[in-house]
């Protein structure tokens, strides 16, 4: 039991002294506090993309799997860049980046594509 205190009190001291050393840092931690702020609005503009997705194709069942394949386009395609700036994506912020396992699979498809044409 006084071993689990000793760590403690020296977790805690070791804290302390990790704060006080880096407080001139304490504007970059601002920044990212910004950063992710800004994070949490691109996930609400998302979903609201997603949601006027399903209300355009007529869906009362989440059909995520055609939303799948825009998002791991990215922002370039104008489907789903039609559909975020509807859904009020900040010009200021970078175009979402291509993402997911359906990216990975059409790579892979374009792959053997490639390979199958040389022979």
């Amino acid at each position: 039991m006084q071993r689990k205190r000793q760590r403690k009190l020296r977790s805690k001291q070791e804290t302390a002294w990790w704060k006080a050393k880096n407080r001139a840092t304490h504007t970059e931690v601002r920044v990212d506090a910004q950063d992710a702020d800004i994070k949490k609005r691109q996930k609400e503009v998302m979903t609201r993309a997603f949601l006027l997705y399903q209300q355009e194709q007529g869906s009362k069942f989440i059909d995520s799997t055609e939303w799948k394949r825009l998002r791991a386009l990215g922002g370039k395609d104008p489907v789903l860049r039609n559909y975020i700036v509807c859904a009020g994506w900040d010009p200021s912020w970078p175009l979402p980046e291509p993402e997911g396992r359906p990216l990975r699979r059409e790579g892979q498809q374009a792959v053997l594509e490639h390979h199958s044409r040389r022979r």
